[in-house]
């Protein structure tokens, strides 16, 4: 923002082009909105809405603040304990290689942030497990995983990823992997299960807690 603002300390208030210097000032990262108004004698008036995080996008190097419009606005270290405010929001764990290249400033594509927020919403129940919650997360052999908030230790593979799968992708779809995972937890109560591959519904392979096997997809 003073990047923004210093060329304009000691210019005529009449020169200034107020809805040009809050336009400017909206375009960061994480304003909302912006309003400019000359003070007398000689002053600005600043106003600045800033945006919330509606989701944390987490990196292997940091815990990105995406605000609801996408775009990546802060972050936090991920050394750092998370704040409650932040910590209740939805949690994207992204260990994609690309991911790497998401910084402040960029803006997480809509189809990628609609698909991880839909995932993040479902009921535990649904399922039919007895997690707190569930965290999203996303590598380039899975695509989408869900993995519980407590209560458990299991991780089951989605998939839908790839921008044209999730295209199409409909609230069928997701429910159809949502029963896919209830059926094998009726049969086989979560705390014995370790890895469910749930991405082709109709034939669901998964491994029981213990030593060897893979989560690899």
């Amino acid at each position: 923002m003073a990047a923004i603002l210093e060329p304009f300390k000691g210019s005529s208030l009449l020169t200034l082009d107020d809805a040009a210097v809050a336009g400017r000032l909206a375009s960061l990262p994480g304003v909302r909105a912006a309003q400019v108004e000359p003070t007398l004698p000689g002053g600005l008036s600043v106003q600045l809405q800033e945006k919330a995080a509606a989701l944390v996008w987490q990196t292997s190097a940091a815990r990105l603040l995406v605000a609801a419009d996408g775009m990546v606005f802060g972050h936090v270290s991920r050394t750092t304990p998370m704040p409650g405010n932040l910590a209740a929001l939805p949690l994207v764990d992204d260990r994609r290689a690309a991911a790497l290249d998401i910084f402040v400033g960029d803006r997480i594509p809509d189809i990628e942030r609609s698909m991880a927020l839909r995932l993040a919403a479902i009921n535990p129940l649904a399922l039919g497990s007895k997690a707190r919650g569930l965290l999203v997360r996303l590598d380039d052999a899975c695509g989408y995983v869900l993995v519980p908030r407590g209560g458990a230790s299991w991780a089951a593979a989605i998939g839908l990823s790839g921008t044209d799968q999730q295209s199409a992708v409909t609230a069928s779809d997701i429910d159809a992997h949502v029963a896919a995972v209830r059926t094998l937890f009726a049969a086989h109560p979560e705390s014995t299960v370790a890895w469910v591959d749930a991405r082709n519904p109709g034939k669901v392979y998964w491994r029981a807690n213990g030593p060897g096997g893979s989560d690899a997809c």
